[in-house]
């Protein structure tokens, strides 16, 4: 902030400066409202605004916390069970510090979703995904948080709509499901996000890093025989994927056997 006074020019900075009264509810629901809602539009969905009240006491105040949830639960309006899974997440259970109600939801679900995305990574690229599958992968290894007022499949395909929403996928054919691709650049940001637990894995490499726990094997090169870098292989592997029509047996058997703590294998 600059001041001028008597041709003299001053610098004055507020630091770390915080308000300690909170919002009273009527303002937190006002902008709740000015961040969720278009233009009067909380006047046409009186049931979402009543669970909008409910998240807003949840807020305790806070107007970050308000101000994120509502652009969080922004174009939204017709998913009904989307504002009741954010109304009865688990996570407002969670002993948190002073202010950090919102973003630490909101890291969660933005963590979710990246670990979603990050599955699709074991399949090849040109892949026809199927949603109920991919959900139901999904709903395997444990990625979506619990809700008590939710079917998971209810909450998979929120996370699906979501990711489409962004236009992760494309190709999408919808007739009692969804029917998609990804494309090539986007199944490269995916590689990317899955980082070291999740990987392709070839039957001529010499070795797997210890880390990862999700695996596919490349349907380009599947041997006859075990490879022999599969005793190396961490044991606590939840996937493992075979994106062939034609599987090796033995080495269907050998992940069965090793892998104690497996999910899911396809």
């Amino acid at each position: 902030m600059s001041l001028i006074k008597q041709n003299k020019r001053f610098l004055l900075v507020l630091d770390d400066v915080w308000n300690e009264n909170r919002l009273s509810h009527d303002d937190s629901l006002s902008l709740f409202v000015k961040w969720a809602f278009k233009d009067r539009e909380d006047k046409e969905y009186p049931n979402l605004l009543e669970i909008g009240k409910e998240i807003v006491k949840k807020c305790k105040g806070i107007p970050l916390a308000i101000r994120t949830l509502g652009s969080l639960l922004f174009s939204k309006v017709d998913e009904l069970q989307y504002w009741k899974f954010v109304r009865d997440s688990e996570i407002w259970r969670l002993e948190q510090k002073e202010g950090d109600i919102l973003p630490a939801l909101k890291l969660i679900m933005i963590k979710c979703h990246l670990t979603c995305f990050a599955l699709c990574s074991l399949f090849p690229k040109d892949h026809e995904f199927y949603s109920d599958e991919l959900i139901l992968f999904w709903m395997a290894n444990g990625i979506m948080p619990n809700s008590q007022n939710l079917e998971l499949e209810d909450v998979g395909y929120m996370y699906f709509k979501e990711l489409l929403s962004k236009s992760f996928f494309q190709d999408v054919k919808c007739t009692w499901f969804y029917r998609f691709q990804m494309h090539d650049l986007v199944h490269d940001l995916a590689l990317k996000v899955a980082e070291e637990e999740y990987s392709v894995v070839y039957f001529h490499a010499k070795n797997i890093a210890g880390t990862v726990h999700h695996l596919s094997f490349s349907h380009d090169d599947c041997g006859q025989d075990v490879p022999k870098y599969f005793d190396t292989l961490n044991s606590g592997v939840r996937t493992t994927l075979f994106p062939v029509e034609q599987q090796v047996p033995t080495l269907v058997e050998a992940c069965i056997s090793r892998f104690k703590y497996l999910r899911m294998l396809n």
